[in-house]
């Protein structure tokens, strides 16, 4: 069984992915909190597998909270919610340990699917990203100066 922890501002959001797990026969909602100092805290004092992120808090909190947490649990995922793939913010946090991200949207589709693929080792990127990440491992490339593909 996947034990999650949500933290989501938004409790409309909340209830409808409490929903949504509620349906899932492998994951259950373990926790939710409206901030993360109060996700922190129900992390610290239970077991869990994966937590679920919204993006709506402040940028230096959400990257706290991610170090903080897989300092802590290091087997533990960290599966993000964000109303946009466009966030630049994002590839900070998955370069920090998050496994993915779920866009608000694609709740619905994707979030029972998103959770048990990170749960399984894999990355939950939606395809609208990928174009995002190739660009700035691109730029980093470049930035290094070790383009691999140059013509000798």
């Amino acid at each position: 069984m996947i034990s999650v922890v949500l933290a989501e501002p938004n409790q409309e959001i909340a209830t409808h992915i409490g929903e949504l797990v509620s349906k899932s026969a492998d994951i259950s909602l373990h926790s939710k909190a409206r901030d993360l100092g109060s996700l922190k805290s129900s992390i610290d004092a239970s077991d869990w597998n994966l937590c679920l992120v919204s993006l709506a808090y402040p940028y230096d909190s959400i990257k706290e909270f991610i170090i903080s947490a897989n300092l802590a649990h290091p087997d533990g995922k960290i599966l993000l919610l964000s109303d946009r793939s466009d966030n630049e913010q994002i590839l900070d946090f998955l370069s920090l340990g998050a496994s993915g991200f779920v866009e608000y949207v694609d709740i619905d589709r994707f979030i029972i699917k998103a959770i048990s693929k990170v749960w399984e080792g894999e990355a939950w990127i939606p395809r609208s990203m990928v174009k995002l990440i190739l660009d700035r491992l691109t730029w980093l490339n470049g930035i290094s100066g070790t383009n691999s593909t140059k013509v000798q």
